[in-house]
Formats: structure tokens, C-alpha cells, sequence
């Protein structure tokens, strides 16, 4: 895997091979850190999660004011439109490609593909 260099603060140049890679990869897949964090659960695994446990209501009112949404699932066609209203924050949220990996976990988790 290539390097890529990156400009420090102090003017340095740091290079970063696949730890750009691997590091966030334990977001969506936490077992290899099991041993250390045995309650650890993968990311799409926390968003669905907790927009399932939404009031029916105010899940409708958020993602789509069309839908019958029935207790404890998702319609295949609104998804997408969940997808889209996934906001991230944080350092981890600058992860190349990280909304888009997100976004398709969480897809994909939900039954569209």
C-alpha cells in the first residue's frame, strides 16, 4: 500500500501507510479489540439501533412523513433517505470516505443493498 504524506503543524512531513486503513476499520468491526473491549459493537450496528429505538412517531416526523412504519423496522425505500440524515462529528468523522462507508453499513444492515 502507497504511502501518503502528510504536513505537520511544525512543517514536518509524516508518512502514514495502512494505518490509515486499519484504524478506522475497527469502527465497523471491533473484533480484533474484543479482548480489550468485550461490549465493543460495530458502528452501523449502534446508528440502526438507535434510530429503531425512536419513538414510531418522531422516526416518522425525521426520515420520511409518508411512511407507515411499523415498530422495529425500516421500509426498504427509505433508507436511503435515512442514510442521508446520519450526521457525523468528531475526529473519526474525517476518515477518508467514512460517510460513505456509513452509509452503506448501515444500508446493508437494514436489508438494501
Amino acid at each position: 500500500m502507497p504511502a501518503q504524506a502528510f504536513e505537520l503543524p511544525d512543517g514536518k512531513t509524516l508518512d502514514v501507510h495502512g494505518d490509515r486503513f486499519r484504524v478506522p476499520e475497527i469502527l465497523f468491526n471491533p473484533e480484533p479489540v474484543e479482548d480489550l473491549y468485550p461490549s465493543a459493537k460495530p458502528l452501523q450496528e449502534m446508528v440502526l439501533s438507535s434510530v429503531l429505538a425512536v419513538d414510531v412517531e418522531v422516526r416518522k416526523e425525521l426520515f420520511c412523513t409518508s411512511v407507515c412504519w411499523r415498530p422495529g423496522t425500516l421500509l426498504r425505500a427509505h433508507v436511503h433517505v435515512l442514510a442521508a440524515n446520519i450526521i457525523l462529528s468528531g475526529g473519526n468523522g474525517f476518515y477518508n470516505g467514512m460517510q460513505n462507508r456509513l452509509n452503506r453499513e448501515v444500508s446493508y444492515l437494514a436489508g438494501v443493498s
